[in-house]
């Protein structure tokens, strides 16, 4: 067995390489959920808020900061909320994240300066800035799917040397020969491992600063005390919690007391999980459940926080063991996609639709170099019309061409189910055919082929 050095050991904690797409989900549920949680607010309020209640933080203070006018508080408002969207879907991801970062600081701060401090969204700041200086929009993002499409297609299958002959350039992995779509759109790099274990780290900071509080001023008094069981009754009368669950808790002692002891277990011992698999399987989840608790039974929600549950999970591993149950659960036919494969746009295209494929639902042939295979599975198609339109054959047989094959493409997609709506629209059909017409028609004229295309017998 190799004994990893304490220098070897912090390197691989934080920068052990990995796959983008744990980072880049966990930045889509925290933007998003962010948006959805702020969406409501309404910060031109802030700007009728008479200096007599203001108490500057030190933050405010030293940088001069108040609130503007009740107008210009709108728009950054909404300018913040713009921000947060965008940053979820991944558009312009780290000039987002940065806008969301600096606005959110600003109003995000402004209720703690009028007496109380709001200790909720506080990690709700350090997230955003480590989202802007994180390339967390390596993955599930627009962005990616524009750098997917703006990448240099391969060379073409029969231009490849003899040696290797079954690589792709990895400049351009999107169509890279593999049998794991997951690995065929992405890199190991330890850039999208330490955003991950820093939002680990200050998550578990905060739980066990909390911990170590109570034990600070209370001691185990905390737990093995009424004190607990007071607060359940008074927040039954004096808060407003969703359930009338706090009064029957309250009448079981040992259950307070259970509750509470269990409380500052999970919270001291929350660094754990940050070396420990096994704590972390115990530890996070129970924290996650004393939070979901605390608005059920209490009333007090910490949903923003909880967005940061996120970054516990590990996503790829999540989405290929989906992937693969539903493949063996549910065998079907995929839907077959021919395509000009020395048409740069056409590859640059099926790169696209690989990284949305995610449950590995449409099944990609190049109708230029794999003709042979493809005319003895479907004998009616012609390959000159092959080549110069796409050619979508869903599980039933059923053959779309041009536009109409992405529809079929977004039946099978879940990523493109939102687009249906939009191609289904009266109208859109017509002007899509259009378009695509001329783009299928144009294309080798604009350069887009690579190469000569060879001569293929039929």
């Amino acid at each position: 067995m190799i004994r990893l050095s304490l220098r070897d050991r912090w390197n691989r904690f934080w920068f052990e390489p990995t796959e983008p797409q744990t980072l880049g989900f966990a930045r889509l549920i925290l933007m998003l959920g962010a948006f959805l949680y702020y969406h409501a607010r309404n910060y031109e309020s802030w700007g009728y808020v008479r200096p007599s209640f203001w108490q500057s933080t030190w933050l405010f203070l030293h940088l001069h900061w108040h609130p503007l006018s009740p107008m210009a508080m709108g728009w950054l408002g909404l300018a913040w909320k713009a921000s947060l969207l965008l940053a979820g879907i991944g558009l312009f991801t780290r000039f987002s994240c940065a806008i969301a970062f600096a606005l959110g600081l600003y109003l995000i701060g402004l209720p703690n300066n009028i007496g109380k401090v709001d200790h909720n969204d506080a990690i709700m700041i350090w997230s955003f800035l480590i989202m802007s200086v994180a390339r967390s929009g390596d993955a599930w993002s627009i962005d990616a799917l524009i750098r997917t499409a703006r990448t240099k297609p391969p060379t073409p299958v029969s231009e490849r040397t003899r040696e290797d002959p079954g690589s792709f350039p990895e400049s351009y992995p999107g169509l890279r020969s593999t049998s794991d779509p997951a690995s065929a759109v992405s890199n190991l790099h330890a850039e999208y491992r330490w955003p991950l274990r820093m939002m680990q780290v200050l998550m578990a900071l905060v739980f066990c600063i909390s911990g170590c509080a109570k034990l600070r001023t209370s001691g185990v008094a905390w737990a093995f005390s009424d004190n607990l069981r007071n607060t359940f009754i008074m927040q039954q009368y004096l808060g407003d919690p969703p359930t009338n669950w706090a009064l029957w808790i309250a009448s079981q002692r040992w259950l307070c007391y259970t509750l509470a002891a269990a409380t500052l277990l999970f919270e001291t011992t929350a660094p754990l999980a940050l070396f420990s698999r096994v704590a972390r399987c115990i530890i996070i989840p129970s924290l996650f459940f004393m939070q979901v608790g605390n608005e059920l039974v209490l009333g007090i929600n910490f949903r923003q926080f909880m967005l940061c549950y996120a970054f516990w999970l590990p996503w790829s591993a999540i989405g290929r063991g989906l992937r693969h149950s539903m493949q063996a659960s549910k065998p079907r036919r995929k839907v077959a996609v021919l395509y000009d494969g020395s048409c740069g746009l056409c590859q640059r295209t099926m790169a696209i639709i690989r990284r949305l494929d995610l449950l590995q639902k449409v099944e990609i042939l190049d109708a230029m170099n794999d003709w042979p295979t493809i005319a003895a599975r479907y004998p009616s198609l012609d390959q000159d019309e092959a080549l110069r339109i796409m050619h979508a054959v869903d599980a039933d047989g059923r053959i779309t061409t041009g536009f109409y094959a992405y529809r079929t493409l977004c039946k099978v997609i879940p990523l493109g189910w939102p687009m249906l709506l939009a191609l289904y629209i009266p109208g859109v059909a017509t002007i899509g055919s259009i378009v695509y017409e001329r783009i299928a028609n144009g294309r080798f004229r604009t350069g887009c082929a690579i190469g000569d295309r060879p001569v293929i017998a039929k």
